[in-house]
């Protein structure tokens, strides 16, 4: 009777390494992993009697990012997906803001010290037999933060791209790597009382590669 239960056990784990991967529309559940980021500003003004510019590197810690997708793929052809990630509040590790009088360290003189983002991917992909390629644009909405002081902004949408590569490892479950870039504007207020100063920090680009790990319904 042992014997029986092994053999049926056996036969249950290697059916899903057999199955395979549907065609048409499937809903997704994925979660995503990052060893961390920099944010790159290379055209901020601090905004004073004498604008004076700066750049600036701001580094993110590591972080884990969960995300629901809708898809549509057929094999051999190119296909679609739609789907929104939420980037949880992220630590700010380092990083410098170089002025042209010097450099200061962007944890202690940061006011922003955690940041988070909801992001929605539109995109394409062709899919082989069980490998595929994504690749399209991502959208940053309306970008949070947590801050010491109440002097921080964050503004605007900020456009990004993405391409990767995935595999399906057995009925819906997909292995992914992929490249992204994420953007987001921030400005924040560095002096109370006349003469205020304002660091407009205007668009910062962050680069980064992921691992994710994505199951279709």
């Amino acid at each position: 009777m042992k014997k029986i239960y092994f053999i049926a056990f056996i036969l249950i784990c290697s059916k899903p390494l057999q199955a395979k991967w549907s065609e048409g529309w499937t809903l997704g559940l994925g979660v995503e992993y990052s060893s961390g980021s920099n944010y790159i500003f290379k055209n901020g003004i601090r905004q004073s009697f004498n604008d004076q510019a700066f750049t600036a590197n701001i580094k993110m810690a590591s972080h884990t990012i969960p995300s629901i997708q809708l898809l549509y793929s057929k094999k051999q052809t190119f296909g679609f997906y739609l789907k929104y990630s939420r980037l949880p509040k992220i630590d700010v590790t380092g990083g410098n803001i170089n002025y042209s009088t010097g450099s200061i360290n962007a944890v202690g003189n940061l006011y922003i010290s955690k940041y988070e983002n909801s992001i929605v991917h539109i995109g394409s992909l062709y899919r082989f037999e069980n490998f595929y390629i994504p690749f399209g644009i991502n959208i940053s909405l309306i970008p949070e933060f947590t801050s010491a002081i109440d002097s921080g902004t964050i503004r605007g949408l900020g456009l990004g791209q993405e391409i990767g590569i995935g595999y399906n490892l057995f009925y819906g479950f997909m292995l992914e790597v992929l490249y992204r870039s994420l953007s987001f504007s921030y400005g924040q207020q560095t002096a109370v009382g006349p003469p205020n100063e304002f660091d407009d920090f205007k668009y910062g680009t962050s680069q980064e590669v992921l691992g994710g790990l994505r199951y279709y319904f």
